[in-house]
């Protein structure tokens, strides 16, 4: 079902879009006070998802589509998309390579995507991938928009580290950045405490994102002084079991092996400490490919080092 809303605005306004590319003819919509003619326009099918989503981060540069508002708009049109799967997923994968509108709308997109079951896990991480490889700009221009996502409260927890994962793998950010760009998702998190630790605990039980952004999202909330040591320990055997969970039998008694010796290790340790041993571990499991295997004996080693 659409979602209808209207909005109170103080002036009528003229919105006008020129794209930086030849994609988007010259948008000209005015807004009424009940957004009838924006709504009108992202319901036409016979614009494009790209136009309209040039559409709504023209509305989102002036102040008319923030948070929420932006949010349902990328939604109206998503919901406006006709034809096969494969022809939707084929706009959504044009809209996101389009170089006018940013990364954040960009990501509510692959949200309510996702969310609307037009994409699943693999398609969204390929499409996340392309998108950050062909962005236009500088390294820093690059990195500085994935960092304004992460800050951003319109994006998901877990489409933050889907994202800082997808800039790992395409070279924007390295392992130290990883975790700046981890400490930065676990400090926007609003709401109650309660909230933030479901948040954060429903991240690290997806199989989809990789052990070491989960390592490192754990020790940036240990950090911030989310968990104690008892309920670190316990989100990394969480982290452990959902990222290594098709395993065969001798490594899954290797992975059985690691989780008591962290248990018995993290006796030994403060809080701090063990916030560092996290850092280790997501930083050597980090910087090469390693197989699931080979992630555990890594593991291992960093805690057979300590005494």
């Amino acid at each position: 079902m659409k979602t209808r809303f209207h909005y109170c605005l103080p002036l009528l306004l003229a919105l006008s879009l020129t794209a930086c590319d030849t994609l988007h003819p010259e948008v000209d919509i005015r807004l009424k006070t009940d957004y009838t003619e924006i709504l009108q326009a992202i319901s036409d099918s016979n614009k494009s998802l790209a136009d309209k989503m040039a559409l709504i981060q023209a509305a989102a540069g002036t102040g008319l589509a923030q948070d929420q508002t932006l949010l349902q708009l990328v939604q109206e049109a998503l919901a406006s998309l006709g034809g096969t799967l494969d022809q939707k997923q084929a706009a959504i994968q044009t809209a996101m390579l389009d170089q006018s509108t940013k990364l954040e709308t960009k990501m509510a997109l692959l949200e309510a995507a996702a969310n609307a079951g037009f994409l699943d896990e693999a398609k969204r991480r390929e499409i996340l991938q392309q998108t950050l490889t062909h962005m236009s700009g500088s390294l820093e221009q690059r990195l500085s928009a994935v960092e304004s996502v992460i800050c951003a409260q319109t994006t998901a927890l877990e489409s933050k580290l889907e994202l800082i994962e997808a800039a790992v793998n395409t070279g924007l950010a390295d392992a130290a950045q990883q975790l700046e760009l981890l400490q930065k998702a676990v400090e926007s998190l609003e709401g109650t405490l309660e909230e933030k630790l479901a948040a954060i605990a429903a991240a690290v039980e997806s199989e989809g994102t990789g052990l070491a952004v989960k390592l490192g999202l754990i020790s940036s909330a240990v950090d911030s002084g989310f968990f104690n040591q008892n309920a670190a320990i316990g989100l990394l055997q969480t982290a452990l079991v959902s990222s290594l969970h098709d395993l065969d039998v001798q490594y899954s008694s290797l992975r059985d092996q690691v989780l008591e010796q962290l248990t018995a290790v993290s006796a030994k340790l403060t809080t701090e400490e063990l916030a560092k041993v996290f850092k280790s571990i997501a930083d050597a499991i980090s910087t090469q490919a390693l197989s699931q295997k080979e992630q555990l004996e890594a593991i291992q080693k960093i805690l057979d080092a300590i005494k």
